[in-house]
């Protein structure tokens, strides 16, 4: 362990190194758009927000209402030792051992679907409330919210580059954080998983992971969020430059940029609720400030958000794998 982890420290120097060797090709490798402060204040944010929380508390009832499915109280975990299975007990009434076995094969199994069902209902709901929020906001501000695919090949290039840079550190700094007592990754799906293998659970939390997560998340925090505190950092310097005329107002040409020193505020602001958002996740939510800190650079240095959810997905990705042949090895 000891070896494995110098060896991806030293990875991780040199890619570093060579990014920050040369000034010129960073700037090529991002590209020159222009910088378009968001237009939009916490009303907004605040009714994205809203939107979201409504139509994930919708989408059971709905399903319940409209398609008859059946979503089982929320049951209690155990598991068996002595069986070496796992099940969940509804605390419903049995008179013999046999019916006891019976009752907690049944409950589990329609945790299992319940599981499924609710994945693929959070998630769906998820992406139509990004859709409509995204629908809004263009109406409200007359811009594109962040959705700019007119640098499509570009921005796949650069997030593979963003990638080889930023996963192994954000693996490295997990590796190094789970050695410290209490500190190991806890997701309560996953350990359900790892007890109950299931292919279709896997192929919904797949889904909610890999593409809902990302789209979802990288909208809300970083262009709804750190555009916002950009735009509040902005109009802070405008009135201070109006103030003092010997202050030089800020960019807003192709060629200029809003500085890094300037951006960094925004950037600490957006990663520190984002790692927030993930603090269930026991000792995980480290190495998730460490990913967000580059998702932040990365939204800073385009302004776009395809680069940012393309990373996001490499890094979920790599987890659910790593996690599922966990499983199959275990």
């Amino acid at each position: 362990m000891t070896y494995l982890l110098a060896a991806l420290l030293a990875f991780v120097l040199a890619g570093w190194a060579g990014y920050l060797a040369s000034a010129d090709r960073r700037t090529h490798l991002f590209g020159q758009d222009p910088f378009c402060p968001a237009n939009w204040g916490m009303v907004e944010i605040l009714g994205v927000f809203v939107l979201y929380a409504a139509s994930v508390s919708l989408a059971i009832p709905l399903a319940q209402f409209i398609l008859d499915w059946n979503f089982p109280p929320t049951a209690t975990y155990h598991s068996v030792a002595a069986t070496g299975t796992s099940s969940y007990s509804l605390n419903h009434p049995v008179v013999t051992s046999v019916s006891l076995l019976s009752a907690q094969a049944s409950a589990a199994l329609s945790s299992l679907l319940a599981e499924e069902r609710k994945l693929w209902l959070t998630g769906c709901s998820t992406l139509l409330s990004v859709l409509i929020a995204t629908g809004l906001l263009s109406l409200a501000t007359r811009s594109r919210a962040g959705w700019n695919f007119t640098s499509a090949g570009r921005d796949v290039k650069l997030a593979c580059v963003a990638s080889v840079l930023c996963l192994p550190t954000v693996f490295l700094v997990q590796a190094i954080v789970v050695q410290i007592p209490g500190m190991q990754y806890e997701h309560p799906l996953l350990r359900f998983l790892f007890d109950n293998p299931s292919p279709r659970l896997w192929m919904a939390l797949g889904f909610t992971a890999i593409i809902v997560a990302p789209i979802a998340e990288e909208f809300f925090f970083r262009r709804l969020l750190q555009g916002w505190l950009e735009a509040k950092l902005i109009n802070r310097h405008e009135q201070l430059r109006q103030a003092d005329d010997e202050q030089p107002s800020l960019p807003t040409t192709v060629e200029q940029r809003l500085p890094l020193q300037m951006a960094c505020l925004p950037i600490l602001g957006s990663s520190t609720l984002f790692s927030a958002a993930h603090f269930n996740h026991g000792g995980g939510w480290i190495a998730i400030f460490v990913l967000a800190l580059g998702l932040g650079l990365l939204y800073h240095k385009t302004h776009r958000l395809l680069p940012c959810i393309l990373l996001h997905m490499a890094l979920n990705t790599a987890s659910l794998t790593m996690a599922y042949f966990g499983t199959q090895i275990s």
